[in-house]
């Protein structure tokens, strides 16, 4: 896209030349920036007639409005200083948003898309809790083009963002539909296998289905070794509170160490003396150790390098009777499928579940192929997870670079490197 013909020093701290039309006017002398009105969370509502806008957009509602219009407005505080929104119409604005009040006419995307090029955080005051300086704000200067520029401006950005966000969206689709179809492969390996010919039988159970015919139909307390404490939850109540996880010498595994699959990292460690208490919630090596609490059922195998250390309460560890099932066989049941999570609500008779118990683990049904067959599934589930995962980084190259042009056409546009008033 052509630049202008002519420019001129621009006279602005943070930008070099201009169009020689264009006039450098200091943000004051354009728009008063105040920010808005106080409310508290109670106040703010679902269903109420007019929106309130914080810091990062709409908040929620309330019955009363501090504004009626169109706006640009600035996020005041912490991480949202220098955000860009708009507000039209009658709506309240919190004091975590900065309210850009016309003092002569402009353009409204054309002076939101400049602000937000500006990168106004870098203004903010240093302090616990970062604000914007709206004094310094005010006294910058910015480039100002003609009012019919500045809605050619507009119309070129409105044009061609909506553009750009199709296509960012489009891929965005795909990425949702790669892991709907990764799933899709998931549940269909660990349900009917590799083999579309196979002949199949009912397994007995309403929510799986049929299963093929030479494949078993198992109850993890059956799947694992059979020895005390096979399966085994985290101490529970008051065998292990924090205070308790300030020692020094033997490590506590929490959920985090299994979501990260990291048995490096964590700094939770109990006593000796306590370690003795709590020697039956010890973890070996090939453990697997299942996340019970909020994030549940994800999983990891416990490395054979990791340092000793034992249970977290919102851990099970299974150990796994690998004649019978292949311990990466039944991480990819548990973890990537689907159908885990409904044994567990078939079981527990709940939509819900917050826990998982040792008594609930026990009940889950797993359809179990020959270990033979389950080594076959588990190499076809990394192929499967190695094209996903090329497959995914290719798109967010895509949309990472969607996004960057985006925002390096906006700035080109509104400082103007570019001439747009005769763009298609």
């Amino acid at each position: 896209m052509k630049a202008y013909q002519e420019y001129k020093d621009s006279g602005i701290e943070w930008l070099d030349k201009i169009p020689s039309s264009w006039n450098e006017i200091a943000i004051k002398h354009l728009a008063s920036l105040k920010s808005g009105e106080n409310i508290t969370s109670e106040e703010i509502e679902e269903n109420g007639q007019y929106a309130v806008y914080g810091g990062n957009g709409v908040r929620g509602f309330f019955s009363e409005y501090t504004h009626d219009g169109n706006f640009v407005l600035i996020g005041r505080q912490g991480a949202l200083c220098g955000n860009i929104n708009y507000a039209k119409g009658k709506f309240w604005a919190t004091e975590h948003a900065v309210v850009a009040t016309p003092k002569r006419e402009y353009k409204l995307v054309w002076f939101g898309e400049l602000l937000r090029t500006m990168n106004l955080n870098q203004y903010s005051m240093s302090a616990a809790q970062p604000g914007l300086s709206v004094e310094r704000i005010e006294n910058l200067k910015i480039p100002v083009p003609p009012l019919p520029e500045q809605q050619a401006i507009a119309d070129f950005l409105d044009r061609k963002t909506a553009q750009i966000d199709t296509l960012i969206a489009k891929k965005q689709r795909q990425i949702e539909l790669l892991h709907e179809q990764r799933t899709a492969l998931i549940n269909h390996a660990v349900t009917k296998g590799l083999n579309p010919n196979i002949k199949m039988k009912d397994s007995g159970v309403e929510w799986l289905g049929e299963i093929p015919s030479h494949w078993d139909v198992k109850r993890i307390k059956h799947l694992v070794q059979r020895k005390k404490n096979a399966i085994k939850t985290g101490p529970f109540g008051s065998q292990l509170t924090n205070a308790d996880m300030m020692g020094a010498d033997v490590k506590v595994y929490n959920q985090r160490s299994v979501i990260d699959n990291d048995f490096v990292n964590g700094d939770n460690y109990v006593s000796l003396e306590k370690y003795e208490q709590l020697k039956e919630f010890e973890i070996f090596s090939g453990d697997i150790l299942i996340t019970t609490r909020g994030t549940i059922g994800r999983c990891a195998i416990f490395s054979e390098t990791a340092e000793k250390g034992i249970l977290h309460p919102c851990l099970i560890r299974l150990q796994l009777d690998e004649q019978l099932i292949l311990k990466e066989y039944l991480i990819w049941f548990i973890q990537d499928s689907v159908l885990f999570k409904q044994s567990i609500f078939f079981e527990s008779n709940a939509t819900t579940i917050d826990v998982i118990y040792s008594g609930t683990m026990k009940q889950v049904i797993v359809p179990v192929p020959p270990v033979k067959e389950q080594a076959e599934i588990i190499k076809f589930l990394v192929d499967v997870e190695s094209k996903v995962q090329q497959a995914n980084e290719k798109l967010e190259k895509e949309i990472s670079f969607l996004q960057e042009y985006r925002t390096a056409l906006i700035s080109e546009a509104v400082t103007g490197k570019i001439d747009v008033r005769t763009a298609e």
